[in-house]
């Protein structure tokens, strides 16, 4: 009796551990697809926009800050700004949302890269100061992609499937399933052993009817 309680215990361990890894890898997937829903929610206002419609209906971020200002366009550009106004005519300097930039300049989440994190603080930045670009779109853009891309494989991945920060996830399953197997190899050694004596396991033999 005492090993049939021992190994009941250890297999309850056993399926213990097998729940929390299924709900933690659940918990996970959602974690990850909401930080992906994010990321492309930022990538198509931002970058991809609705150009079905009409090429005026391109992301904000393609509109305003694809084209790099050197001295050189900057100069242009402010001569083009110059002469109308002295025609008696007008430039605008739209203004674009902030939100999607700051959302990803604040997130805690583990699953958005430093990178993507510090390319939108530093275009939060810049886009506050007069809609400067100074090469953060370009950079924001790749950043944003790779988080994409990243995740999209992150969440296909399977239970088994361990990250940096997982490393102690693989040596609980690893434990896990030597207990199993020592659980099952030993309960096979004593099965086989009371049946050659013509005993019942777990049962006392000087039992009486």
């Amino acid at each position: 009796m005492d090993f049939v309680a021992a190994a009941l215990t250890a297999m309850a361990i056993v399926v213990a551990w097998i729940v929390f890894r299924f709900e933690r890898h659940a918990a996970r997937r959602r974690d990850v697809a909401g930080a992906r829903a994010v990321l492309t929610a930022v990538q198509r206002g931002m970058i991809e926009g609705m150009p079905e419609l009409g090429p005026e209906y391109v992301g904000w971020g393609e509109i305003y800050f694809s084209n790099e200002y050197d001295g050189r366009t900057a100069l242009l550009r402010g001569n083009e700004a110059y002469k109308a106004i002295k025609q008696h005519g007008w430039d605008q300097v739209f203004v674009v949302p902030t939100e999607p930039l700051a959302l990803l300049a604040t997130t805690s989440s583990d699953l958005v890269s430093e990178e993507t994190i510090f390319a939108a603080n530093f275009a939060l930045w810049r886009v506050c100061r007069a809609g400067s670009t100074s090469g953060w779109y370009g950079r924001l853009k790749l950043a944003v992609a790779a988080d994409i891309a990243r995740l999209k494989e992150l969440e296909s991945a399977g239970i088994f499937s361990y990250g940096e920060e997982e490393r102690h996830l693989r040596t609980g399953d690893v434990l896990a399933a030597a207990l199993a197997a020592a659980v099952i190899g030993v309960s096979g050694y004593v099965v086989a052993n009371a049946l050659a004596d013509g005993d019942t396991p777990g049962v006392d033999s000087r039992s009486t009817a």
